[in-house]
């Protein structure tokens, strides 16, 4: 025995195995994250959770972080609501009518000639109504003056709705007045 034991002092243990720790912590990680992932397909696709889990951001950051779970099934509505088309979301792409594509847009470029679209290329998230399409960017002066005739027409309507009420007349009146008084601020 040395003399550190004849004492009652216990030798120093070091503190970590990093090594050894390190691959147990990813191996649990990794038991876990099939545990969640295994979970996540046996729940319907509307009732999935959003995944906080290293694996769910792990599949989000793959795809761009914007395609939906693998297994999910993307409809193309016509104005009635019939399917027009659909594709399915996997661990690999988007799969359409049993063909692989690394991408919606690509699922969305085959799906748009079937359908008869003219259009060479398609953004994926707009054709498969994961994202809306951006609105067009109007003149200023143009959208003023489409602002005034919808209140010229609003203020109109309310005066007609006070014939013969000369009390509601003059509300709508001053209520212009105000705008008006607002507006000049506003410009001033």
């Amino acid at each position: 025995m040395t003399t550190n034991a004849k004492k009652g002092i216990k030798p120093v243990q070091p503190k970590t195995k990093p090594k050894k720790d390190a691959q147990a912590a990813a191996k649990a990680k990794s038991e876990v994250e099939n545990a969640v992932e295994g979970a996540r397909h046996s729940v319907p696709e509307a009732q999935q959770p959003h995944d906080p889990t290293a694996a769910g951001k792990a599949r989000r950051k793959a795809s761009g972080g914007r395609l939906p779970p693998a297994g999910t099934v993307l409809k193309k509505m016509d104005r009635d609501g019939k399917v027009r088309c659909e594709c399915t979301v996997n661990k690999d792409g988007v799969t359409y009518k049993g063909k692989q594509y690394t991408s919606l847009s690509g699922a969305a470029v085959a799906a748009a000639e079937d359908l008869g679209l003219n259009s060479r290329s398609h953004n994926g998230f707009i054709f498969w109504g994961l994202s809306k399409p951006p609105r067009a960017q109007k003149d200023p002066v143009d959208r003023l003056q489409g602002i005034y005739e919808r209140y010229a027409e609003a203020t109109k309507a309310g005066l007609a709705l006070a014939t013969g009420d000369e009390g509601k007349r003059k509300q709508v009146r001053i209520a212009v007045e105000r705008h008006a008084e607002l507006l000049g601020k506003l410009i001033a």
